[in-house]
This record gives C-alpha cells, structure tokens and sequence, in this order.
C-alpha cells in the first residue's frame, strides 16, 4: 500500500483502483483503510474494470462537485455576514424560485419544498430536479441530465445508468408511491420528465 500512499501525497483527490493477482481479505481491508475506491483480482472480466474505473471517476467528478459548491456556499455566508442585515434580508428574500405545482426549488439557497414540506435532498439530486422542473412537461434526455446535474459528458446508455440511481432517490422523496411514478415519469430509452405535481 506503500504506493497508494505515494500516490495520495500527489494527489489526494485520486480514485485508486487496485488490480493484483495476489489478493486475499487482509490486504482488501487494509486497502479500504487507505481509502482505495475497489480492489480487484486479475481474473476480473475487462468490463467490470472500465464500469468499475468509470464509478471511481464519477465519484471523483463529485466529490469535487461537492468541494467546489462547499466553496461557493461558504463565499456566499462570507459576503452574507459581511454585508449589512437589511440588504442581506433582502437578498434572500428576492432570491427567485422555479414553481411546478406544489413543488418549489430555490436555485440560490439550493432548497426544496413539496406541499410546504422540506426536503432534504443530495446536491446531485438537487440538480436533477432542478434541470427536470426548468423543462417541466418536456423530456429531458439522459446526457442533458447528466451533463446539467454532474458536468459529465456520456453517451445515452451511460448516461441512462449514471442518473438512474438518482432517479430512484427522488422518487422515494417526492412520489406518493416510488413503484408507480406519477411525477417523475420514464420515457423509455430516452430520457424522464417532470409532470406537474398536485396539492
């Protein structure tokens, strides 16, 4: 593991992914402690490498994703603390809201309420919603899904992979029954769309 950690010293950040034809459970697990993304034996077919390296590279894409908002959050309480309370207020106060039925996004605050009610959602999840409820009604495609909420670029399968999962988190949020979407509705091999979501 010794050049795992050579590797994380010049780039901390990197999705480390260990292939040996020596593997056993100790090294495994001491691998995981050293905060490797898989470990994997050589007998390994070649396309569960390239899934497996394009699952690390995702995670990497938003883990930095995640940094990069961490820091624009912090500017924004930054500027916020710093500027007087009455125009801080009004900042917020004037921050514009996407609408779709009892559905509200808050962009600038990155906040979600359905009939009232908060929703805690993932940043991703956040940014799929958004990109669904800015073309409600309309189909959004898997690339442009992924594109807009990952800043990835994938061809259709893989794109269609890649937001499924996310899917399948907001309609457990946001559907009355996640088995029988009403809202977030599938257009088979294209892409999903948004319907608008009733008191």
């Amino acid at each position: 593991m010794q050049v795992v950690a050579e590797a994380r010293q010049r780039q901390p950040d990197l999705a480390v992914i260990v292939l040996t034809g020596h593997g056993s459970l100790e090294t495994a697990v001491e691998g995981l402690h050293h905060g490797i993304f898989d470990y994997l034996l050589k007998t390994t077919e070649p396309t569960h490498v390239i899934e497996r390296i394009r699952a690390g590279l995702e995670q990497r894409a938003q883990q930095r994703r995640q940094r990069t908002l961490l820091d624009v959050v912090s500017a924004a309480v930054h500027e916020l603390r710093s500027a007087p309370t009455a125009a801080a207020n009004e900042t917020i106060a004037s921050a514009p809201s996407l609408t779709v039925g009892a559905l509200r996004l808050n962009p600038w605050l990155q906040t979600t309420t359905l009939n009232g009610r908060t929703l805690t959602l993932t940043p991703t999840e956040f940014r799929v919603l958004l990109c669904l409820a800015e073309r409600a009604g309309n189909m959004v495609s898997y690339k442009d899904l992924v594109r807009s909420a990952q800043n990835y670029e994938a061809d259709e399968p893989e794109a269609g992979e890649l937001i499924k999962p996310h899917i399948h988190h907001l309609r457990h949020k946001i559907e009355p029954d996640p088995a029988s979407p009403r809202y977030i509705l599938n257009v088979r091999g294209k892409g999903y769309l948004l319907a608008p979501i009733g008191e």
